[in-house]
């Protein structure tokens, strides 16, 4: 390995590093900084660290921080919350990033507002739940509320949604899908899976109906809309009838896409110690079933 000059220094950022960090931190010793996901206020002070200097002025202070795009110019990604209420017991997600923490309205249409300035004629939200946005400041969901003052944003042509949890998608959400002039026929709902004793392993709070309900009623509300949705293979326990039951449901549903992802072991999760794991193989194997 060549030398490294003055001015390299080898920065390791992400989710890894928030859950491995001491880890890391021993293997890879040569290894400038390590930089998790909750450092996201320190990260110039860390990177400057790095070559340790001092920055020549403190930066200026903003309620959210300018950030380069790497969407095409058009379109923007506007995170909405960060951690999740939702406790799966496949996912890591909420030991990594922590519990639910919702940006105050303002100051997400402070961001929008900027980015649409910037070009930006498309925003898409996102967080691990958007339908649980503004839960924990407001104590009720938000969601609606945080839509109704982005569609005020002149200029802003289209509002886009992702990762909808299928119990809280209600009336009044589906609602302003009906009458909403900027929020795009598309709804991104996840449902991991359509059988109810996978769903009850899955600690996913809920079941067939629910799923049922929020498609119909989103269909019922505005038609034609693009449904799509995520469903797991090979989850631990899974039988056949288990899987012939979630096929059943997506066939009667007919969603428009469908994401399938195998079931993978993470390290940490209550999933990851249920009985009944199975082999790549009879994952892969239900796979194109399913595509």
């Amino acid at each position: 390995m060549p030398p490294r000059q003055s001015w390299q220094r080898l920065v390791v950022v992400g989710c890894m590093v928030q859950r491995y960090r001491r880890e890391l931190i021993d293997e890879f010793p040569e290894v400038d900084a390590f930089i998790g996901v909750e450092d996201k206020e320190s990260f110039m002070r860390i990177a400057w660290d790095c070559f340790n200097r001092r920055p020549e002025r403190t930066p200026p202070h903003y309620k959210y921080k300018p950030r380069l795009l790497t969407t095409p110019p058009h379109l923007a990604y506007l995170r909405i919350s960060d951690g999740c209420l939702n406790r799966c017991s496949y996912c890591v997600i909420p030991q990594i990033r922590g519990p639910l923490r919702s940006r105050p309205i303002d100051e997400i249409t402070d961001e929008a507002t900027s980015l649409v300035a910037g070009g930006a004629r498309e925003l898409v939200l996102v967080s691990q739940d958007t339908t649980s946005y503004g839960f924990d400041l407001y104590k009720r969901y938000a969601l609606v509320d945080l839509l109704t003052q982005l569609e005020k944003i002149e200029s802003l042509d289209w509002l886009r949604i992702l990762y909808a949890h299928p119990n809280l998608v209600d009336h009044r959400l589906a609602h302003f899908f009906a009458v909403s002039k900027k929020l795009v026929p598309y709804l991104d709902i996840p449902i991991q899976h359509g059988d109810p004793e996978i769903l009850k392993l899955m600690n996913r709070g809920s079941s067939e109906q629910p799923i049922r309900r929020t498609v119909n009623l989103i269909r019922s509300m505005r038609n034609p809309v693009t449904i799509r949705t995520t469903v797991i293979t090979g989850f631990p326990g899974e039988k056949n009838q288990h899987f012939e039951t979630m096929m059943r449901l997506l066939e009667e549903l007919d969603f428009d896409r469908v994401g399938v992802f195998m079931y993978s072991r993470e390290e940490g999760t209550p999933a990851a110690g249920f009985p009944g794991h199975m082999s790549d193989r009879i994952k892969e194997k239900r796979l194109p079933d399913i595509d």
